[in-house]
């Protein structure tokens, strides 16, 4: 019923699109003063869009550049000198055909910005028709099924491909338009000397090695996001292995909201000195220079993991029902997942949209010693 719900809405907006008509310009030609750039995704996802950032301000300095992301996704983008502004969007209604006002409220505040060229990273729909009602005069973006092209210019085939990296993707996509990725893919996190200050004042702590733990999923922790989780007494387990293995060691809790209360579960069990607990203390780039001091991060497959990356820590993810190939920081340096063979992980990560309920085994049964194993390989 959903499936025929959206065809008819999606005809609907393609008929009403008709008004709008494509530019018929060669991408070759285009020098535009007014670039929007589009996604509608997690932090994490948002945050590999940068090296797109990088590359249009590279290939196009003279023009501003602004970034149209949902409210909980904007502080990946803070102090990225490559944006003019960040234009908040209604966190669910802009990108679904079913919220008709929320896609012409979002049109209409975008039209005032008289945009050439939009870039959306997104495969839905959505993105095409709020560009082409906004009246962007150039629109390209990926696409998942061919008939979705009716909305851009140029578009890039992306469909759902779990053992390849979505920034893959992103990197095709600033291709097709001639962007240059020389400086690779690798994401950029920016912080103040505020923000410096703030973390240089939080964790004092001498400690060798410095651990960073993101055991939770962020505020996404009530979503199928949790499904991702390791159980805290196997967290409890692995610092104490690694006070064993490591005795000077000191760890720093990151996480945000619904992580609260994991990480004083962690802090209760670990029984161990030397913690300091980061959660809902730092905003993402506060994050990211956090992690610049510390010698390894280990998580779960979540946020944190790309601003380590960009910050060149090293890290040991945890991966569930997900191909590590699918999230993982591509350009990352020192990057080892560490996973479990299960038959219900492999239909989960092939087919995450028709899978059971899943009921984390492939997570729970990650044991820490083998998740110490991998953290040996990049501390030696």
């Amino acid at each position: 019923m959903f499936k025929l719900h959206y065809s008819l809405n999606l005809l609907v907006w393609a008929v009403l699109c008709k008004a709008f008509k494509r530019s018929g310009r060669n991408i070759d030609s285009l020098c535009p003063a007014h670039i929007l750039v589009m996604l509608n995704g997690q932090i994490g996802d948002v945050v590999q869009t940068t090296p797109v950032l990088r590359s249009l301000k590279t290939k196009w300095p003279k023009a501003e550049i602004d970034y149209c992301v949902c409210k909980n996704s904007m502080d990946g983008l803070t102090n990225n000198p490559n944006i003019r502004q960040i234009v908040k969007a209604d966190e669910y209604g802009p990108w679904s055909l079913l919220k008709p006002v929320s896609i012409i409220k979002l049109a209409r505040t975008l039209k005032k910005n008289n945009y050439d060229l939009a870039v959306c990273l997104g495969n839905d729909a959505t993105y095409g028709i709020v560009a082409r009602m906004a009246g962007i005069k150039y629109i390209a973006g990926l696409i998942d099924k061919e008939y979705k092209n009716a909305f851009l210019d140029l578009y890039v085939y992306a469909p759902y491909n779990e053992k390849r990296p979505r920034v893959e993707y992103f990197r095709m996509l600033g291709e097709s338009i001639r962007l240059d990725f020389a400086k690779g893919l690798l994401p950029e996190v920016f912080w103040t000397k505020q923000d410096e200050a703030l973390i240089d004042g939080i964790i004092k702590a001498q400690n060798k090695p410095l651990i960073a733990i993101f055991a939770g999923t962020g505020p996404n922790a009530f979503r199928p996001w949790a499904k991702r989780s390791w159980p805290v007494k196997n967290w409890a387990e692995l610092i104490q292995k690694l006070l064993t293995e490591y005795p000077d060691a000191g760890f720093v809790l990151l996480g945000r909201g619904g992580d609260r209360e994991v990480n004083k579960e962690i802090i209760l069990s670990a029984k161990a000195e030397n913690i300091c607990d980061l959660t809902d203390k730092t905003t993402y780039p506060q994050l990211a220079y956090a992690l610049s001091k510390c010698n390894l991060l280990v998580s779960t497959d979540s946020s944190p993991v790309f601003a380590a990356a960009a910050v060149n820590c090293p890290l040991v993810v945890m991966y569930g029902p997900e191909w590590p190939q699918r999230s993982q920081p591509v350009g990352a340096q020192y990057w080892r997942p560490v996973t479990i063979d299960m038959v219900c992980r492999e239909y989960c990560c092939s087919f995450p949209a028709k899978a059971p309920v899943c009921n984390n085994e492939c997570m729970k049964n990650i044991p820490a010693q083998q998740v110490l194993e991998m953290i040996k390989t990049v501390l030696k």
